[in-house]
C-alpha cells in the first residue's frame, strides 16, 4: 500500500503545477507554495490577515510532496503589489496565479482511428501466443493479464482517477454516482464541486459504441 500512497502523492503534488502553469489565469486566485513543510494553512491565513491582505481559502493543496494551498484575494486592484509582497515572506517559496486549462477539440476523424485501433488489436492477437485474456487488450496492454494471473482480480481495491472528469452514468462504470455505486466519490476542482461527471466527450469519457 506504501508504494501506492507515493504513487498518488505524487500526481496529487502535481496538480497545483500543472494548474499553475498554462492557460487563462482566473482573476484573483492564486497557489502559494510553502517554503517549510510544517507551516500549516491556518498559520499561512493568519500571517495574511496579519499583514492586512483580506483573502479567503479554496484547497488545502498540502501532501507528501508538496505544501501549500490555493487561495482567492479579495482585492482585485492591488493584486500584483499584494502578490509581490506574499512573495517576499520567508514562509513563501513560490506563489502563482491558478489558470483555468482549456480542452483541445480532436482533429481525428472517426474512420482514421478505428483503421488504427484495428491495427493495434490486430498485432496484440498475434503476439498473445500464450493465450492469456483472449480479447482484452487493455489488459495485455497494462499488463493486468498478469496480475489476474498470479490472482489479483481487484477485490476490495479503490482506484483514484486524476483527470478532466468521468462519465460515471456509464453502464460499465455503474451508472451511478454515490455511495453504493462503483464510483463513490469525486470532485471538480475547477468548478468546486463534487461532481466529477464530464458528459459524453472528452478526456473522461467511455466508448458507447
Amino acid at each position: 500500500m506504501a508504494p501506492l500512497r507515493s504513487w498518488l502523492g505524487a500526481i496529487l503534488a502535481a496538480l497545483p503545477v500543472a494548474m499553475a502553469g498554462h492557460g487563462d489565469p482566473i482573476s484573483q486566485n492564486y497557489i502559494v507554495e510553502f517554503a517549510d513543510p510544517h507551516t500549516s494553512t491556518s498559520s499561512f491565513l493568519s500571517a495574511l490577515n496579519s499583514h492586512g491582505v483580506a483573502a479567503t481559502l479554496n484547497h488545502d493543496l498540502s501532501f507528501a510532496l508538496f505544501h501549500g494551498a490555493s487561495f482567492a484575494l479579495e482585492d482585485e486592484k492591488n493584486q500584483a503589489a499584494i502578490v509581490k509582497q506574499i512573495s517576499s515572506w520567508s514562509t513563501v517559496k513560490k506563489i502563482s496565479p491558478v489558470r483555468e486549462l482549456h480542452q483541445v477539440e480532436s482533429q481525428i476523424s472517426g474512420v482514421a482511428h478505428d483503421s488504427h485501433v484495428r491495427r493495434d488489436t490486430h498485432n496484440f492477437r498475434r503476439r498473445d501466443t500464450a493465450g492469456h485474456g483472449g480479447n482484452d487488450y487493455p489488459h495485455l496492454m497494462t499488463g493486468v493479464d498478469k496480475l489476474r494471473q498470479e490472482g489479483y482480480l481487484g477485490t476490495g481495491i479503490r482506484v483514484a482517477v486524476v483527470d478532466s472528469g468521468i462519465d460515471y452514468k456509464h453502464p460499465a462504470l455503474g451508472g451511478c454516482f454515490g455511495k453504493g455505486c462503483l464510483v463513490e466519490f469525486g470532485f471538480n476542482f475547477l468548478e468546486n464541486t463534487t461532481d466529477p461527471w464530464e458528459g459524453h466527450s472528452g478526456h473522461g469519457m467511455l466508448s458507447r459504441v
